[in-house]
């Protein structure tokens, strides 16, 4: 039995009070007492309530309100890829990229989503899996771009 079924039974039936129904069904006494006006308000035999199965009662004492949320935008399709060579030019930011983007396109997405979704990208395209490195166990060496300068103390000489 639902415990609005069970609400019911005890406050018409059983004549109980609010707190009474509380300690017996875990129903807080402010929600019974709901329960109580909203089956006075229906007009309904008690006896064609309890004879409904509980998913009946549910809806009857929940309807399902419909939802109001609409999305005032419409999903724009980016093309990742394309951004994601753009960002690698020299001298473009994201911002520079939303802001060229967003002049095309006035329903899109704020900044900070258009971000969200970038980064979520971007773990897609080179995966990488964590290393975890331990001090003094391995020596990485850079070999790519200038050498530095060593000046030989004895002689002054650079090589």
């Amino acid at each position: 039995m639902s415990k609005i079924k069970e609400v019911l039974r005890l406050k018409l039936l059983n004549q109980l009070s609010n707190r009474q129904i509380q300690t017996i069904t875990g129903v807080s006494r402010n929600s019974v007492a709901n329960y109580v006006n909203s089956f006075n308000e229906m007009n309904l035999s008690l006896e064609k309530t309890l004879n409904l199965n509980d998913v009946e009662v549910e809806q009857l004492f929940h309807p399902k309100k419909p939802s109001e949320k609409k999305s005032t935008t419409t999903a724009i399709e980016i093309d990742w890829d394309n951004v994601h060579y753009e960002l690698s030019q020299k001298g473009m930011t994201r911002k520079l990229l939303y802001e060229e983007i967003s002049v095309n396109n006035p329903n899109i997405y704020s900044y900070s989503q258009f971000n969200r979704y970038y980064n979520k990208f971007v773990q897609t395209v080179n995966p990488s899996m964590r290393q975890i490195h331990y001090g003094g166990d391995k020596l990485f060496i850079d070999y790519s771009g200038l050498t530095m300068p060593i000046v030989n103390q004895r002689t002054g000489e650079i090589s």
